[in-house]
């Protein structure tokens, strides 16, 4: 639908590669929309779909027939992942990872502190199930950190309050921390040096006057870092291939249960739509894993993350 289509590669070895971590966010979000929109088609045809009669009495109580939709909509969800494990491991989509991945946005371009310990919480269970180490790690030490070994509140409140950086100073759009590091200091001084010399001459002229004026031009020259001089760029709308997506679900049936197969067939991204295999039981009911992981390891992962309360644990054993 015009817009750059996303290959298994651009999931692994070249995610970080130019472009592609802002299309595969933008593939993620339209997913996991194209999974909602899928979602309220089949419920709209499903016998949990409330009558004129159940419509009216809400509306008469309510003013509107929010309460009565959202009810028979939770139970539509509740009934249909009891009764297919494929239905419950696609409806986490539009349940958990979309939600969770805009309110991460969300949290940073606004700078909402708590928000962004949510997140953090609610990506743990999932790095812990899928053996992601690093990030595993990294997200059980912020976590700790700020509900409970910091020191005094102020430190949990100041990186609430400072959790982004808005370069332009115009709302809602503040970027992470990591990010403005690397987008605006490491990449453009990385761009500057190689653009002007190799590393092997940088560490023959280390005490040149001149290099130094030159390295200290790349943080203060607009030049230097190369801005554009557009500020914003057409983009085209997501939509249509929302539609598209909800569309492919419909088709396939992945959320119709009378279409459902035994376990949840795979579709590879770049195998044109086709079904290959099934999907592994370790993706399957991840948070609920990924959670009873933590539950066993907790004391031996506060061991291994922070060195200051070894001894204490070990004396506690």
């Amino acid at each position: 639908m015009k817009r750059p289509r996303i290959t298994t590669e651009a999931f692994k070895k070249k995610k970080f590669a130019e472009g592609n971590l802002s299309r595969i966010r933008e593939g993620v979000k339209d997913g996991a929309r194209a999974y909602g929109l899928a979602a309220v088609m089949e419920f709209k045809e499903s016998e949990f779909f409330p009558n004129s009669k159940m419509l009216t009495n809400c509306k008469r109580s309510y003013g509107d027939h929010t309460k009565i939709l959202l009810t028979q909509f939770k139970l539509w969800i509740e009934t249909s992942s009891s009764m297919s494990e494929a239905f419950k491991y696609r409806s986490r989509m539009f349940l958990f990872y979309g939600p969770l991945f805009e309110l991460f946005d969300l949290a940073t371009n606004n700078g909402w502190g708590l928000a962004r310990e949510t997140c953090y919480i609610q990506q743990l269970p999932v790095y812990a199930q899928l053996n992601f180490r690093n990030y595993s790690s990294e997200c059980f030490i912020h976590i700790v950190n700020f509900l409970g070994k910091w020191p005094q509140l102020s430190f949990r409140r100041m990186l609430q309050q400072n959790c982004c950086v808005n370069i332009d100073g115009k709302k809602s759009k503040g970027i992470e921390l990591d990010a403005f590091v690397e987008a605006e200091i490491v990449q453009p001084l990385k761009t500057y040096v190689s653009g002007h010399t190799s590393v092997k001459m940088c560490q023959k002229l280390m005490g040149s006057i001149d290099l130094l004026k030159q390295t200290r031009s790349a943080y203060t020259s607009r030049d230097a870092f190369d801005v554009h001089p557009t500020s914003h760029h057409a983009v085209a709308d997501s939509f249509r291939d929302q539609l598209k997506g909800a569309w492919f679900c419909l088709h396939n049936g992945w959320l119709d249960l009378i279409k459902e197969t035994d376990g949840c067939p795979g579709y590879l991204v770049d195998g044109q739509g086709k079904m290959e295999g099934k999907v592994s039981q370790c993706y399957v009911d991840v948070e609920e894993k990924g959670k009873a992981k933590l539950k066993d390891n907790f004391k031996s992962k506060l061991y291994d993350c922070f060195p200051d309360l070894r001894f204490e644990l070990l004396c506690k054993d």
